[in-house]
């Protein structure tokens, strides 16, 4: 779930796109490769979060997802709110990187996965996974940047 997020799936949709993870997975175990699952099930939920994306584009819908999830009565609220803006704005960070930056920088920094871990998932070389990652987190950076200095004109 926490990686269709990172994707870009919106909150109402993330049940769907995992389901439909779920049922891609079970459809082709058979000819998912020993030792390779996690790579398998990573490509998957990336493909479907971009035709989730693309879907609710094309809807051009807009939904409220912070009604998506009550928080408990134990939470306090001014924490609640101030998690789900941090959210938001993750995710609002994440989904301005192109897909091969942010396949990495989620696999590195969300999922704590190894170099050498996200380049065999991926299949692509170490380097291009340290050079990947190294422009993620300067994009990031940048666009992190900005946003503190729009909040600090508002």
């Amino acid at each position: 779930m926490r990686t269709l997020r990172a994707y870009g799936v919106a909150e109402a949709d993330v049940d769907d796109a995992l389901q439909q993870v779920c049922l891609v997975v079970a459809q082709k175990v058979e000819q998912i490769t020993e030792g390779a699952e996690r790579a398998f099930v990573f490509r998957t939920a990336h493909r479907i979060a971009h035709r989730a994306r693309r879907t609710r584009e094309r809807r051009r819908e807009v939904h409220d997802d912070t009604t998506s999830e009550l928080p408990s009565a134990q939470l306090d609220p001014e924490q609640v709110a101030d998690e789900r803006r941090a959210f938001d704005i993750l995710a609002s960070l994440l989904s301005s990187l192109e897909d091969d930056l942010k396949a990495v920088f989620v696999l590195y920094e969300l999922e704590e996965l190894t170099m050498a871990q996200i380049a065999s998932m991926l299949e692509i070389p170490e380097g291009t996974v340290a050079s990947r990652l190294r422009r993620a987190r300067e994009r990031f950076q940048e666009k992190a940047s900005r946003l503190r200095m729009k909040a600090r004109v508002a």
